[in-house]
């Protein structure tokens, strides 16, 4: 299922879908099954539903929920300001590609130190401005086990 060049609102009710969003402000939902979703260019807002979903913002200022089950949020180059609600540590996983914007992430380690605390949420600088807010989660348990948190392309 693909959206338009304008905000879309697309849902996938049950199975395993592909949800699109294009360009513009989109609302993606996954539903019930195994779903892939990208919301694009704009700053959009991708719910995953139960089931084991890929969830990609794309650019802007994505807010992303996978929902029940093991989640993959993934994050390339010009992926935006990101926040993700919902992250469980050794359910989900961070996939962040190596290098992304001529950084020296290479390692779980890298991007341990690349994550810091602010208020009740831990942040992920990518670089370019780029970033991972992960809401309710303690950069500390990020700095101690980076490999819960994240798999690296």
């Amino acid at each position: 299922m693909e959206g338009g060049p304008g905000d879309d609102k697309l849902d996938g009710f049950e199975g395993n879908d592909s949800v699109f969003g294009g360009d513009g402000n989109d609302t993606l939902w996954g539903g019930n099954g195994v779903d892939t979703l990208r919301g694009g260019g704009g700053d959009d807002r991708l719910s995953g539903g139960s089931g084991g979903d890929s969830l990609e913002g794309g650019p802007g200022y994505d807010t992303l929920w996978g929902g029940e089950g093991g989640d993959l949020f993934i994050f390339q180059s010009g992926c935006g300001k990101d926040q993700v609600l919902d992250f469980a540590p050794g359910e989900d996983l961070l996939e962040v590609d190596l290098g992304m914007n001529g950084t020296n992430i290479k390692t779980y380690a890298d991007l341990a130190d690349a994550s810091h605390q602010v208020d009740n949420d831990t942040i992920v600088e990518l670089g370019n401005g780029d970033s991972i807010r992960l809401l309710d989660v303690n950069a500390e348990d990020v700095h101690a086990h980076p490999e819960v948190y994240f798999f690296l392309l």
